[in-house]
């Protein structure tokens, strides 16, 4: 038996949670390097870190009340971290705890906040179990995941469906990840891998790609940190005007395109303002984040100035600016 004292370390999930705060666990295991490093999780993402340098061991539960019971048998020299959970009323005195984080741009950051912990903007790492297996793949791929949890992240399938056919025309195939397929096109070159639940075979896959394309999910999180160039659909998150939860490739000026209106869910989108980014990254001239920011606002301004009631209010707007202006000329020449 294992004799050494414990570094407990408790989070829940989500996968793109987990993939997120790698670097966190990684730092963990610098700071403790004596200690056995036992993971708690929620069962469904006790695989994540199966062929990482850490953890030591690997204990799962169904819910936070669970985890609480456990909790209360851990020996009194255990150094306890928990992130992204909800602490009992009476958190152990040894326990850096982190609650859900607040909507903020860089879960990551939010995660470690009150722990102590420091770190860099710095890229996750998945650590992928190259036994896993995967299906034989063409040469010239992108990857698509289309779906989320979160109902306001969503693009409607006629736009995924368009954005598959412009890189079909690109000379790729399109191969589609998740739990269900969204894609609907017909087409010898859309494969769908949906429904497939080992996560380092997606991993393997979102890392040979070309591309993914996909809104703000766990493969996504995934695509950060394997290094795999990304268009993000995004765009409003609840009172963000705009937000990038990333850390690393992803962050600002990195391996990603986030393709969104300001201020506007992504469905807002249209389907050419991703078509454009795709061309511009599979013809080997991908955007920076920057100059995608500023692609998507002066499209943002061109989808505006295209509806009819921006254009009246323009017509009843501008000329009372005008009038506004004239006053205040001639008051200052009086």
């Amino acid at each position: 038996m294992d004799q050494r004292k414990l570094l407990i370390v408790c989070m829940p999930g989500r996968m793109g949670d987990i993939v997120a705060a790698e670097p966190a666990f990684r730092r963990l295991r610098e700071m403790y390097p004596d200690r056995l490093f036992v993971w708690y999780t929620k069962k469904n993402f006790a695989e994540i870190f199966r062929s990482a340098p850490f953890p030591d061991e690997t204990v799962t539960f169904d819910s936070s009340e669970e985890y609480f019971r456990k909790k209360a048998g851990f020996p009194p020299d255990a150094v306890v971290y928990e992130f992204n959970l909800r602490p009992p009323r009476t958190a152990a005195p040894n326990a850096r705890t982190t609650a859900r984080p607040a909507e903020s741009r860089k879960l990551l950051h939010n995660f470690i906040a009150g722990t102590g912990i420091v770190l860099a903007d710095e890229t996750p790492r998945f650590y992928i179990d190259e036994a896993a297996e995967i299906p034989e793949l063409p040469e010239k791929y992108a990857v698509f995941h289309c779906s989320s949890n979160g109902k306001h992240r969503q693009w409607q399938t006629a736009k995924w469906n368009a954005a598959a056919e412009q890189v079909i025309r690109l000379g790729f195939k399109v191969v589609e990840l998740g739990i269900v397929p969204v894609l609907t096109l017909k087409d010898p070159d859309v494969i769908s891998l949906t429904g497939r639940s080992d996560i380092h075979a997606a991993a393997k896959i979102i890392r040979g790609a070309a591309l993914f394309v996909g809104v703000e999910s766990g493969f996504a999180h995934i695509a950060n940190a394997v290094g795999t160039f990304g268009i993000i659909i995004t765009g409003k998150l609840r009172n963000y005007p705009e937000y990038n939860l990333y850390t690393g490739n992803f962050a600002e000026g990195g391996k990603c395109n986030p393709a969104g209106f300001y201020n506007e869910f992504p469905d807002r989108l249209p389907a050419d303002v991703v078509n454009h980014l795709i061309t511009e990254a599979l013809e080997n001239r991908p955007q920076s984040y920057d100059a995608c920011r500023r692609y998507c606002l002066t499209r943002q301004v061109e989808f505006l100035q295209s509806r009819w009631y921006v254009r009246a209010a323009d017509l009843i707007v501008r000329p009372l600016r005008n009038l506004r202006l004239a006053l205040t000329a001639h008051s200052r020449k009086g």
